[in-house]
């Protein structure tokens, strides 16, 4: 399965089940969430910056912003899409609307495990 962006829709606070995945190409199609196997978070930092005064790098954690997935599995049978299990829904950018829909495979899950949430 390649990349596919997704609107996200009604989706719950909790980070439950509910809410739609709505294809960036087909506004009238949508999958239903189904299952929230896991969630992920990792905080982008930069952790190094160059002093001028000291001539060297200092040791420096600035916060960027924080990127966010979740292990789901989807419902698209009342729109005529298909049923997907444990499909990967993430985020590129920060700061943006901008989800996406994808495979994953068990090595990828195994090295996003230190960021699993919940």
């Amino acid at each position: 399965m390649e990349r596919l962006r997704v609107h996200l829709h009604n989706w719950p606070e909790d980070r439950g089940a509910g809410g739609r995945l709505i294809p960036d190409d087909d506004p009238l199609m949508w999958w239903t969430v189904t299952a929230v196997h896991a969630w992920y978070e990792v905080l982008r930092e930069e952790v190094a910056e160059y002093d001028e005064l000291l001539g060297m790098v200092v040791p420096k954690v600035n916060r960027l912003a924080t990127l966010r997935a979740y292990l789901i599995d989807l419902d698209g049978t009342a729109a005529g899409l298909d049923v997907r299990e444990r499909v990967l829904l993430h985020q590129r950018a920060p700061y943006t609307a901008w989800w996406f829909l994808r495979a994953v495979s068990a090595e990828e899950l195994e090295k996003m495990e230190q960021c699993r949430k919940g």
